[in-house]
């Protein structure tokens, strides 16, 4: 049977998510940017003053997919407005200076990839209140997603994510610093 996938935006009520953003976390891997840690800190703080909505994802009833969106117009380049959709921001630059890592929907993990699709796909073809749609730190596996879909991708900025391995640190046997570059020491 083929499953039935649903997908809403609709306006967020920080008061009432926690349970359903939690029992969704215990069947996704995400990173820490996307636990209730995080987000429910990040809702304390921005949801008094910004307007955010719940993007939910059901797969046969099933929450299998969330994020926080907030709509925002800007000026650009001085004369054109656009109207951004943000994942997980706020569109202001000094309360987004806590960069939002590893971004991108909370996902069951059976389903990540469809979840990703599915919530794209209705953002282009069912909401229209937006231009520009902003992936700050998402993974670039949504790029091709994207295309496929119409939208044309434009990359902001890229930085470098630096980590050591510590599963090979510890199998070793070496001193932790000796996996580090001089400067990093």
């Amino acid at each position: 049977m083929t499953p039935i996938w649903q997908v809403s935006l609709e306006e967020c009520r920080p008061e009432s998510l926690s349970h359903e953003w939690l029992a969704l976390e215990q069947r996704a891997e995400a990173s820490f940017f996307l636990s209730w840690k995080w987000i429910g800190c990040w809702l304390e703080t921005v949801a008094r003053t910004e307007p955010l909505r719940l993007l939910r994802v059901l797969r046969d009833g099933e929450c299998v997919g969330l994020a926080l969106l907030r709509q925002r117009s800007q000026l650009r380049h001085g004369f054109v407005y656009s109207r951004r959709l943000y994942f997980h921001e706020c569109g202001h630059p000094l309360r987004d200076a806590l960069t939002m890592e590893y971004n991108g929907l909370l996902a069951d993990t059976r389903l990540t990839d469809a979840v990703r699709h599915h919530a794209l796909r209705h953002l282009v073809q069912h909401e229209t209140a937006w231009d520009e749609l902003r992936l700050g730190g998402v993974d670039p596996v949504w790029l091709p997603e994207g295309e496929a879909l119409g939208l044309v991708a434009h990359q902001v900025r890229t930085v470098a994510c630096d980590g050591v391995d510590l599963a090979v640190v510890r199998d070793s046997g070496d001193d932790p610093e000796a996996h580090l570059s001089g400067n990093t020491r």
